[in-house]
């Protein structure tokens, strides 16, 4: 999905592909994880010239989000111990973000 919406996809609509991009980075989606059923991953494809990215933005955002995996990951226990709201994950999304922020920034 991550070079899906790296490219023009049926609809050619950046502005749409960069929602999605959005919404699979807050997810935890990684350019460096494995792909299913091989042995590479997202970012290996786009270096060796498999794949082609038309909306380099879009890439460069994936290479580098802002989102920390590992809160992530202690989000969506927090979230499925609640009753699986996304409300309460993302809730704590900002509020685990804005902690480490404040540490690193001590």
């Amino acid at each position: 999905m991550i070079l899906t919406v790296s490219n023009r996809w049926p609809h050619n609509n950046e502005t749409v592909n960069k929602q999605w991009a959005s919404m699979l980075a807050k997810s935890g989606a990684s350019v460096d994880a494995r792909l299913p059923y091989t042995e590479t991953t997202a970012r290996a494809i786009v270096a060796g010239g498999d794949a082609s990215v038309d909306y380099p933005a879009i890439w460069k955002g994936l290479l580098a989000p802002d989102i920390d995996p590992q809160i992530v990951k202690y989000c969506r226990s927090v979230s499925e111990a609640a009753g699986g709201s996304y409300r309460i994950e993302e809730t704590c999304r900002k509020q685990e973000s804005a902690a480490k922020s404040r540490m690193n920034a001590e």
